[in-house]
């Protein structure tokens, strides 16, 4: 039993792995240091049919509490979604090379380092939240100094791959990679990744446990 009577727990599972951390408040509780959470991890695996492996994600957690002395309760969040392999036909999966125009923050991040060219990659997904990578190579690159530039080429160079496809962009993942140059920037790469989603739960309720004492 925990001081609040709650714990919080957070899973990340799919692509060959599957996280599950409890927390009390701020504070880790390793499940590998009690045999409870270990017995409670290994049952949400199994009631949430979490994935290891695979093309297949799933991202959730919620709060885990005592009521009435004796039933378990956990309020949750949960996000499912695997490829969708069975892609329109006029849907985008890759592109050949093109160009945009350059913009001024890669042509003064140009002159900083004083190199002709430099290579990018990025990507967008709008899954559980719309998540940005981007990263520019570098070895004299100091991101600190750079950051504002480093972010306003990435926030363009997003914005012209967005208009290569067709809103809503729920569901997918884009990435880009390629190179900027000294009059323009090269998008060697370009492809889209659409997902299927199999669970969108909010502030679900579920009863774990009829119990006795247990916690």
């Amino acid at each position: 039993k925990t001081e609040t009577g709650k714990i919080k727990v957070v899973w990340n599972a799919g692509g060959d792995e599957t996280i599950v951390n409890f927390f009390q408040g701020d504070k880790p509780l390793p499940y590998y240091e009690d045999a409870l959470l270990e017995d409670l991890r290994e049952y949400l695996i199994q009631e949430f049919n979490l994935p290891n492996a695979g093309e297949y994600y799933n991202e959730g957690g919620g709060e885990i509490s005592l009521v009435h002395d004796t039933r378990i309760l956990m309020v949750y969040d949960e996000f499912a979604y695997g490829e969708d392999y069975d892609q329109e036909a006029d849907e985008l999966e890759e592109m050949e090379e093109f160009s945009i125009p350059i913009n001024l923050p890669a042509q003064n991040l140009l002159d900083q380092l004083n190199v002709s060219s430099i290579d990018f990659n990025g990507s967008t997904s709008f899954l559980v939240r719309e998540e940005d990578e981007f990263e520019i190579y570098s070895q004299t690159l100091n991101y600190r100094k750079s950051k504002e530039k480093v972010k306003d080429i990435h926030e363009y160079i997003k914005k012209q791959m967005l208009t290569k496809i067709s809103p809503p962009y729920i569901a997918k993942e884009i990435g880009y990679a390629g190179i900027i140059k000294e009059d323009e920037i090269v998008i060697e790469e370009l492809y889209k990744i659409k997902y299927n989603i199999d669970k969108n739960k909010k502030r679900e309720k579920l009863f774990l446990f009829e119990i006795d004492g247990i916690f």
